[in-house]
């Protein structure tokens, strides 16, 4: 995932893989953005990760890398060094919703 705003309260990540449309900001969590149309995985909650210390909260998408795709997601809490690796992005076909 790439930096594509500011760390403040505006800030957004997107996939930086070619044909990657994975996406997350602080507002609207993690969805696709494809051709101009807004896409939330309909599955959003299955494919949050729990952070292996349970206070941390939940898990973030660091990268999306190979093929088969491959996820990275890194625990949101600074100097934790906790990582999970899994299938790549989930695929969105599913409440769709258009950019205003």
């Amino acid at each position: 995932m790439t930096n594509a705003g500011r760390d403040g309260a505006d800030a957004s990540y997107a996939c930086a893989e070619h044909g990657c449309n994975f996406h997350w900001q602080r507002n609207a969590g993690y969805f696709c953005l494809q051709d101009g149309r807004l896409t939330y995985p309909a599955n959003v909650h299955e494919i949050l990760k729990q952070a292996p210390i349970r206070e941390h909260g939940y898990m973030s998408m660091a990268s999306i890398e190979g093929w088969p795709k491959q996820g990275t997601w890194r625990c949101a809490v600074q100097d934790c060094q906790n990582v999970i690796a899994d299938q790549g992005p989930p695929v969105c076909n599913a409440n769709e919703e258009g950019l205003a």
